[in-house]
């Protein structure tokens, strides 16, 4: 008998070992997508731009993928360990768990290979792309699994496809790439309401509709998140619903212009994001400062600081001091409090976002440019004219090292310190300078765009 009992404890002991030797490779099974070989391939890649700031970039953002591809290694471990040796987990919650864990690896995949193709448009917003890869917490919080019981899991190769046209859709978003984005999504769509996936095909349709607002397309995208926010509501996509009416807030009650509509779809999205986010999160952060730039619209600077500073709060908390989303929540309280005569405030919140740009991005990025621009633009309201010339200045030639010479992105730039030149008595240079960018705008935007015309009548007067 004790040999007996000696035996069966010894076996469970190594049943209990590979199971957690089982885990522990699920879990290192990351490391086939990024390694130290994937590292120097994005470097290699990135360099092949040509961009000014290419090696800076990919020195910010392999440290944002290792922090989530090694985040990724834990969930996908702990998980495992929770089905299989803790018994935590029971098996539809560890079938979802997995799900959820194989949509976000797919994520970081997609993401990869748009950087093994980079131009320069990937190489300035490959920050932004890495930092708003999804978080991977979720997929290991029971509450979070539970709350998506009413989803079907579709492991299907289709069901697949559409979710990997998905991931590149919305990574080309986020990268700027927004007509690419729109044929993946469109391409997406018809192949989910092929599958008639409705709880897919609602995923999708919120990824159109922000790739139709940002090409332009505003009433279609309008029609694109509205349909979202109905079929998720009713397919039990409620992450899909509440993400469409949170943009909805802002498309509706700023882009079209319809501010009453944008008040009424910010109540519809504080029910669908409390829905899916018991606890204030970045859905809830996301519908406040969108809310806030609606009440702005309508007069009340002084609820949009409440609601921007509501919003900053949870992103700071939620995601870290120094993400890129947390810069522009404090770059648009900045330009609050300036227009509600808290000049103290709002440079000090300007010199915060210049400061978080410069760490996360590189002192390089052409983001800096614009945090040293919108620094300049402040003093020189303010009739602080030598300062606003020095930080010009400064932008303008950040702005010519890391974009180019001709870029669009200069003409802000130039008729800025055109203006400030023209205060100080130098209008000849003033005048230079608006040629200068009036030629810029001209070649991007085309001859009759308003903000041409807009520069045209200041070199003019």
């Amino acid at each position: 008998l004790t040999a007996l009992a000696t035996g069966t404890l010894a076996w469970a002991h190594a049943d209990h070992r590979s199971r957690v030797l089982a885990c522990e490779e699920r879990g290192a099974s990351v490391d086939a997508l990024w390694d130290e070989g994937a590292r120097a391939r994005l470097r290699e890649r990135f360099a092949a731009t040509g961009v000014h700031h290419a090696e800076q970039t990919a020195s910010q953002v392999i440290p944002w993928i290792d922090r989530w591809t090694s985040r990724w290694r834990e969930v996908r471990t702990e998980t495992c360990l929770a089905a299989t040796v803790t018994g935590r987990l029971d098996a539809p919650l560890s079938a979802r768990a997995d799900a959820c864990l194989d949509a976000r690896r797919m994520d970081v995949e997609t993401l990869l290979e748009e950087f093994g193709r980079a131009d320069a448009a990937v190489v300035n917003k490959a920050v932004d792309a890495a930092a708003e890869l999804m978080r991977v917490e979720p997929c290991g919080d029971p509450r979070y699994l539970a709350r998506r019981s009413a989803l079907p899991i579709d492991s299907s190769a289709r069901a697949r496809a559409v979710r990997r046209m998905l991931s590149r859709a919305t990574n080309l978003r986020v990268m700027g790439k927004y007509d690419e984005g729109v044929a993946a999504a469109e391409e997406a769509l018809a192949l989910a309401e092929s599958l008639d996936a409705a709880t897919l095909a609602a995923e999708v349709r919120v990824c159109l509709g922000k790739l139709l607002h940002k090409s332009g397309a505003y009433e279609p995208a309008e029609e694109a998140l509205t349909r979202a926010y109905v079929d998720g509501g009713l397919s039990g996509a409620h992450e899909a619903a509440a993400d469409a009416a949170v943009e909805l807030v802002f498309v509706t009650g700023y882009v079209l212009t319809r501010p009453d509509a944008g008040l009424v779809w910010a109540r519809a999205a504080e029910l669908a994001v409390a829905r899916v986010e018991p606890e204030e999160g970045p859905r809830a952060a996301s519908r406040l400062s969108n809310l806030a730039v609606v009440q702005h619209v309508v007069g009340d600077p002084l609820e949009a600081k409440r609601l921007f500073e509501r919003a900053l709060a949870i992103d700071r908390r939620e995601m870290g001091p120094e993400h890129p989303r947390v810069a522009i929540r404090m770059n648009n309280l900045a330009n609050v409090n300036d227009e509600l005569g808290l000049r103290e405030e709002a440079e000090a919140l300007h010199r915060q976002v210049l400061e978080i740009r410069e760490r996360a991005l590189g002192p390089e990025h052409p983001s800096v440019s614009q945090s040293l621009n919108n620094l300049a633009v402040l003093y020189a309201v303010h009739g602080e004219y030598a300062e606003a010339s020095a930080l010009f200045d400064r932008a303008l030639a950040l702005a010519e090292r890391s974009l180019g010479a001709d870029h669009p992105a200069l003409a802000d730039t130039l008729s800025g310190l055109a203006t400030v030149y023209d205060a100080t008595g130098r209008h000849a240079d003033a005048r230079a300078l608006l040629e200068r960018a009036v030629a810029i705008s001209e070649r991007s935007l085309g001859p009759d765009h308003p903000t041409v015309a807009d520069t045209l009548n200041k070199s003019a007067t």
